[in-house]
C-alpha cells in the first residue's frame, strides 16, 4: 500500500471518527435536548477509535504513521469547522452578506 492509500484510510477515518460527536450536534442546532453523558460517550468513542486507528498503522507500518495521523486529524477538523460554520449561520441568521 502507497502513502496515497493511508491519506485516504487516515480521511475516511477521521470523517467516521466526528459521526457520534456530529449527530448530537445536530440534535443540538435543532433545538433538541442532549445530554452531558451523551457527550462525553461520543467523545469516548471518538478518542478510542482514532487512538485505536493511529496504533494499527503504527503497528503495521511504522513509516506511515505520521501521513495517517496527519490526514486524520485534518479531516476530523475539517468536519468540524463546517459543522462551527454552520452554527454561525444558524446563530446569525440573514447576516452572510455582512462583508459587502
Amino acid at each position: 500500500m502507497g502513502q496515497l492509500h493511508f491519506v485516504a484510510l487516515g480521511v475516511a477515518l477521521g470523517v467516521i471518527s466526528s459521526v457520534p460527536s456530529g449527530v448530537l450536534f445536530l440534535r443540538a442546532l435543532q433545538g433538541r435536548r442532549v445530554g452531558m453523558g451523551a457527550g462525553l460517550a461520543s467523545v469516548i468513542v471518538s478518542f478510542a477509535l482514532m487512538s485505536v486507528a493511529v496504533l494499527a498503522v503504527r503497528l503495521q507500518r511504522r513509516e506511515m504513521t505520521l501521513v495517517f495521523g496527519a490526514a486524520l486529524a485534518c479531516s476530523f477538523l475539517a468536519v468540524w469547522a463546517a459543522g462551527g460554520m454552520c452554527a454561525l449561520g444558524k446563530a446569525n441568521p440573514g447576516r452572510h452578506n455582512e462583508g459587502e
